[in-house]
């Protein structure tokens, strides 16, 4: 997989929403930007200047006015495409709801602050499932021949997922209760 990303993989957790503000659970609602700002120090802007940028993106909306704040922010050519297999994990009953009134009023279990992810929300989605289409995103990634970076803008579950697999992560409950992706930054993965 190396060979795909030869100039660099990077991630970036859409900006700062009033549902992240409130500490509520958005899923694959929407939630309204309320932070403009993306933290681009990880990346080296003269080389994608000289390169381009290539921009992997959720279609959720969020996601779609962070990729628009990116272009104003970065020069150079940047191609944009959306793949739905970035969504966030479809969080069910509990989209909209504060974290804290989900916590106290369901038998799931808590790992440093964080809902299990082997729990599944009621109506929502497992995380079997949005893994499985992690790795599918995953493996048509791997069949690209990318000639410049490459920044995937997803949300906080999906990008712990990716991470964990293209890292090969074991203790993945672990893993997900001690990384969480900010809000607005972009991080190198590869």
């Amino acid at each position: 997989m190396m060979h795909s990303f030869y100039y660099g993989l990077f991630v970036l957790r859409h900006c700062k929403t009033q549902n992240n503000i409130e500490h509520k659970i958005s899923g694959q609602m929407d939630s309204e930007i309320v932070d403009f700002s993306i933290d681009v120090s990880n990346i080296n802007q003269e080389f994608v200047y000289q390169l381009g940028l290539n921009i992997i993106t959720s279609p959720a909306p969020r996601c779609l006015q962070t990729v628009e704040l990116i272009k104003k922010q970065i020069l150079g050519r940047i191609k944009v495409e959306t793949d739905y297999r970035l969504l966030e994990r479809k969080m069910g009953d509990w989209e909209g709801e504060k974290k804290i009134n989900v916590i106290a009023n369901n038998s799931c279990n808590i790992i440093n602050g964080h809902i299990d992810p082997n729990f599944t929300p009621p109506n929502g989605e497992s995380i079997l499932s949005c893994s499985q289409r992690v790795d599918d995103f995953i493996s048509d990634l791997q069949n690209q021949k990318f000639s410049s970076p490459v920044l995937i803008c997803s949300h906080n579950q999906t990008l712990k997922v990716l991470k964990s697999k293209l890292y090969g992560i074991q203790n993945f409950v672990d893993f997900w209760g001690t990384e969480t992706f900010k809000n607005g930054k972009i991080e190198r993965l590869i």
